[in-house]
């Protein structure tokens, strides 16, 4: 969850899994999940199983792909992209 990986997920409308590890990472994860872009997962305190199901949950609920899709627009509009 860098700056780079966010504004690649964000111009594509893709949305995220998020497992911050240092510097600017944990600030990033919160943002876009506050936002409704995706989920932030914990590496360190996460099993398989966890993971799995959180990305089964941003690809079934597709409010993480609106919520996303629709910054995208704004995004490339506010830039002229």
């Amino acid at each position: 969850c860098g700056q780079s990986s966010q504004y690649e997920a964000l111009f594509h409308g893709v949305p995220t899994l998020c497992m911050p590890i240092f510097l600017d990472q944990p600030y990033n994860a919160e943002r876009a999940r506050s936002k409704g872009f995706g989920l932030t997962i914990d590496l360190k305190k996460s099993s398989a199983d966890d993971i799995s199901s959180h990305i089964i949950e941003i690809y079934t609920n597709t409010t993480y792909t609106k919520n996303i899709k629709s910054a995208s627009k704004l995004f490339k509009i506010n830039y002229k992209l």
